[in-house]
C-alpha cells in the first residue's frame, strides 16, 4: 500500500513491473520515465490518483500497459507521449478516471492489438490518426463522452475482430469504410447519436457474429442484402424510433431468412412496415 516512491525511477534495468490489486495510492513519480528498461506495466486494480506524468514516455520499449480500475484525474488524460511507445501491443486503461481527449499521437504506436479505453470520462473527436493502428484487433472505448462522427479512417483497421462504441455521443452516418473490417466479429455501436441508413457495406461483414445498433436515430431500411451475413448471431437495433425522427422504415428484408445462425433480432420501436419475411420461419 501506500504511494510508489520515486527512487523507483532508479530501476532502469526492470523488465517487468507487476502491482496489480493492490492498495497502492497517490500519483505515479515522474521519476518512472527513467524505467526505460521496462516491456510489461501492470498496475491495474489500485488507487493511483492525479494526472498520468509525460515522462512515461521514455518506456520506449514496453509492450502491455494495464492501468485498469485506479483513479487517475479526470481533468487530465492520455499523455502525447505514449506515441513513442511503437512496440506497445496492449493498452488497457478500463475504468482508470483519466478525461480529456485521446491524443492523435496514439496513432504513433503502430504494433498496437488491444486498445480499451472503456468506462472513462474520454471527450473531444475520434481523432483520424486510429486509422494508423494497422494492427489492432481489439478497439474499445465503451461508455465515454466522445462526440462527433466516427471517422472514415477506421476502415482502415482490417485486422479488427471487436469494435465497441456503445455509449458515448457519436453522431452523423456510419461511414460505409465499415465494409473494410473483413475480420470483425463484434460491432457495437448502440447508446449513441447516429444518424443515417444502416450501411449496405456491413453486409460485407461475413464473420460478424453481432451487431448491436439500438438506441440511435438511425433511418432509412435494414440493408436488403442481411441474408449475406452467414455468420450472423445477433441483430439489434430496436429503439431508434426516437422523438419526430421515424426510425428505421420499410418492410424486414426476405433475406433474413437465409440467417441461419441467428437467434437474437431485435427492431422494436421503429416504423417497420410490411409482412413477415416467409422464411424466417425457416430458422
Amino acid at each position: 500500500s501506500g504511494p510508489l516512491p520515486a527512487t523507483i525511477g532508479n530501476l532502469s534495468n526492470v523488465q517487468f513491473l507487476e502491482l496489480g490489486n493492490n492498495n497502492f495510492n497517490g500519483t505515479l513519480p515522474s521519476e518512472m520515465g527513467g524505467m526505460t528498461g521496462l516491456i510489461s506495466v501492470l498496475l491495474y486494480g489500485n488507487r493511483f490518483t492525479g494526472a498520468l506524468p509525460s515522462t512515461i514516455g521514455g518506456w520506449t520499449n514496453v509492450a502491455t500497459v494495464d492501468m485498469s480500475k485506479n483513479s487517475f484525474s479526470a481533468d487530465s488524460g492520455l499523455p502525447t507521449e505514449i506515441g513513442l511507445w511503437t512496440n506497445c501491443e496492449v493498452l488497457a486503461f478500463h475504468e482508470a478516471g483519466i478525461g480529456s481527449s485521446i491524443p492523435s499521437e496514439i496513432g504513433g504506436i503502430s504494433a498496437l492489438k488491444v486498445l480499451d479505453l472503456s468506462l472513462n470520462q474520454l471527450t473531444g473527436e475520434m481523432p483520424v490518426e486510429v486509422g494508423n493502428l494497422n494492427a489492432l484487433e481489439t478497439f474499445n472505448v465503451e461508455e465515454n463522452r466522445i462526440e462527433g462522427p466516427i471517422p472514415t479512417q477506421i476502415g482502415q483497421l482490417t485486422g479488427l475482430t471487436r469494435l465497441v462504441m456503445t455509449k458515448n455521443f457519436f453522431n452523423s452516418a456510419v461511414p460505409t469504410e465499415i465494409g473494410n473490417l473483413i475480420n470483425l466479429e463484434t460491432l457495437a455501436l448502440n447508446f449513441n447519436r447516429l444518424t443515417g441508413q444502416i450501411p449496405d457495406e456491413i453486409t460485407q461483414l461475413d464473420g460478424l457474429t453481432e451487431a448491436f445498433l439500438e438506441i440511435n436515430s438511425f433511418s432509412g431500411t435494414i440493408p436488403a442484402n442481411i441474408g449475406n451475413m452467414a455468420s450472423l448471431e445477433s441483430f439489434t437495433a430496436f429503439r431508434n424510433k426516437r422523438g419526430i425522427r421515424p426510425g428505421i422504415g420499410g418492410p424486414l428484408p426476405e433475406s433474413l431468412g437465409r440467417l441461419s445462425s441467428l437467434n437474437w433480432f431485435d427492431v422494436a420501436e421503429n416504423s417497420i412496415t410490411g409482412e413477415i419475411p416467409i422464411g424466417l420461419g425457416d430458422l
